[in-house]
């Protein structure tokens, strides 16, 4: 983020939204003129200088549920790949923005827009703390039905992994889904002292009409839960993950979920659930995303040091497991445990192995599968969300010290 001249970017922000809601109502709902937005755009663009706004879009909503600010990333299979199985850093830096019409129908100020906007894309472009909880969200999820990421079905599916993934970014990134006024005061939001507008924005939106409703306010991230249940059985799936997709099409009134829900379609009618892996991605992952695919670390550990490596880190892991004494360390241990789970798994599903050879890779991610649940099995008082909360720690807080 740029902070040179916030101020004043800040204000060309809120007289750019000024002008639209000076808009006549039915000009407003079909689209502010392209000047309004190319200068909406370039303002953002030097706020965020280290993101790319590519495009805005302005929706008419009028029977669809409400979806606020959609900010939506630019994203390839080799991103979904990188952030579903590795602990890597990412970032992405392209991405798009539409507004919902009702946005500016329910009493909003250009203030309050403002402080909604800046919120939205900080929250989804330049917080890498978002990554990590959607990997604990994985964690969480592969624990609880005992899997892993099968790699190349992954690489295989990758639209619907990559659908899966925005939909819970959004979820976890969006403004109307904190619980508190604290996870509002955002570094942007202090930056551009716009913590009062961003409560009050929020407030108002939640006392309209066009609110959120209990049901559609959940935190639990169903897309990702449900594409993780079909993603590894297409084939039987096919048929049920088609029509969900349509369904979901026809339910939401944004633009943007559209063109991805669109995008899972056309990937799913196209891929030939018989077809060999190279194939699949070959023809499905363009030759740029492939090799990114093939650059990922675990797949240059596995490399590097082979299986063999894999099973040399498993002293290592029972003690990092034995010896672990906090959330924090926990997660990372976790990942680490699902990532050469998933590739120890994707090594026995698709190559061809003696009896002895399966037997032995067997045991060893049956090993990283038990100390998966030991890890989980220990709680920790230093985190209030995720497998390791120690929720007995509750108990102490009404308890009186022992005189």
């Amino acid at each position: 983020m740029n902070i040179e001249y916030l101020s004043d970017k800040v204000e060309k922000v809120e007289s750019i939204f000024n002008n639209i809601l000076y808009l006549k109502p039915e000009d407003r709902i079909i689209s502010p003129q392209a000047n309004v937005v190319d200068d909406l755009k370039t303002i953002l663009n030097e706020i965020f200088d280290e993101n790319k706004c590519t495009d805005i879009l302005f929706t008419l909503n009028t029977d669809k549920p409400f979806f606020a600010i959609n900010v939506v990333p630019s994203m390839n299979g080799s991103d979904a790949l990188t952030i579903l199985t590795t602990d890597e850093n990412i970032r992405l830096v392209n991405y798009q923005i539409e507004f919902d019409s009702k946005l500016f129908n329910i009493g909003l100020d250009s203030a309050e827009l403002t402080a909604l906007l800046l919120f939205e894309i900080n929250s989804m472009m330049c917080n890498n703390e978002i990554f990590e909880k959607l990997r604990l969200l994985i964690d969480i999820k592969l624990l609880s039905i005992d899997d892993v990421i099968r790699i190349r079905e992954s690489a295989n599916y990758a639209q619907l992994m990559i659908f899966a993934v925005k939909d819970t970014l959004q979820k976890l990134g969006s403004v109307l889904l904190k619980d508190t006024a604290e996870e509002l005061i955002t570094p942007i939001i202090q930056a551009t002292d716009l913590q009062n507008e961003i409560v009050s924005a929020k407030e108002k939106i939640l006392a309209s009409d066009v609110g959120l409703s209990d049901t559609l306010r959940t935190p639990v991230p169903v897309v990702l839960d449900w594409t993780l249940m079909v993603y590894s059985d297409i084939k039987n799936y096919k048929r049920m993950i088609q029509t969900t997709l349509t369904d979901a099409k026809a339910f939401t009134g944004s633009r943007l979920e559209k063109r991805e829900l669109d995008a899972c379609i056309d990937a799913l009618n196209r891929i030939d659930t018989t077809i060999s892996f190279n194939e699949s991605v070959g023809n499905y992952l363009d030759n740029k995303n492939l090799g990114a695919l093939n650059e990922l670390s675990i797949f240059k550990a596995l490399k590097r040091n082979g299986l063999r490596g894999l099973e040399n880190e498993l002293y290592e892991y029972k003690m990092r497991v034995k010896n672990c004494t906090s959330a924090e360390d926990a997660y990372l241990i976790m990942r680490g445990i699902n990532s050469r789970l998933g590739i120890l798994e994707d090594y026995l599903y698709n190559e061809n192995l003696s009896d002895h050879d399966r037997k032995h890779w067997e045991e060893v991610a049956e090993t990283y599968r038990q100390l998966r649940v030991i890890l989980s099995q220990k709680k920790f008082e230093d985190k209030q969300y995720g497998l390791f909360f120690d929720y007995s720690a509750l108990d102490k807080l009404d308890k009186k010290p022992e005189e």
